[in-house]
């Protein structure tokens, strides 16, 4: 009947909805969890954890090279969590971190030089838990790797580097913060700096992995 009226797709600026008189009524049931403000935990809950550390940034020192800096993509890691009262929780995790050139595994044929830098770690961190947000620090263990690839080395050839492999035993800290989008996922940032290198003079030696990290938590307990 409005189809000729100009305002035919016009409801004004504000629409009053009356749960009292309709066919269904609009409840907090019928609206899905995924937006709630929290998602609860209790006292003695034990969470299992399995991570993507997607995206990894590392800045790295190898004994006798240049700095490395460099960003990559892909890890995994795995870890467990106890709450030792409703909001605060102790985690202990393991990862491993890489600088791999694609964000999904495939192929890829490296020609020449190429470097590789990777990282793996253990982390005992405390945390704490304000509504959908997480925040932890503690302390990490890592064997922060790099790796000179050439295939096309040549021991004639002026400037051709031989291929070899550094690593760095360290100690250092553990910072990270995430956000939950649902029962189980949560998406955050992981900062690793190492701070003491393990040989056989320990030595403050700084190094870093900084990685984007997708992770699903299964309650087991709790």
């Amino acid at each position: 009947m409005d189809l000729t009226n100009q305002k035919r797709f016009y409801y004004g600026k504000s629409i009053s909805l009356n749960i009292n008189d309709t066919l269904t009524e609009i409840s907090k049931k019928n609206v899905s969890h995924h937006f709630a403000n929290d998602f609860d935990t209790n006292a003695g809950q034990v969470n299992v954890i399995v991570s993507l550390p997607w995206v990894n940034s590392f800045h790295f020192k190898p004994m006798g090279e240049t700095t490395q800096n460099n960003t990559g993509f892909l890890g995994i890691g795995m870890g467990v969590e106890y709450f030792y009262k409703e909001k605060n929780f102790v985690g202990l995790y393991g990862s491993a971190a890489i600088n791999f050139l694609a964000p999904v595994p495939v192929p890829i044929a490296y020609d020449g030089e190429h470097e590789f830098l990777s990282s793996l770690a253990i982390g005992l961190t405390n945390n704490h838990k304000l509504e959908r947000f997480t925040v932890g620090y503690g302390l990490n263990y890592s064997r922060n790797t790099w790796r000179l690839w050439n295939d096309a080395y040549d021991p004639l050839v002026e400037g051709s580097r031989k291929p070899m492999t550094k690593s760095n035993n360290s100690l250092g800290l553990i910072a990270n913060g995430y956000y939950q989008f649902g029962k189980q996922f949560f998406v955050g940032l992981h900062y690793k700096p190492s701070l003491l290198v393990l040989h056989t003079n320990p030595k403050l030696h700084y190094e870093h992995v900084i990685s984007l990290d997708l992770v699903w938590k299964f309650k087991i307990k709790g």
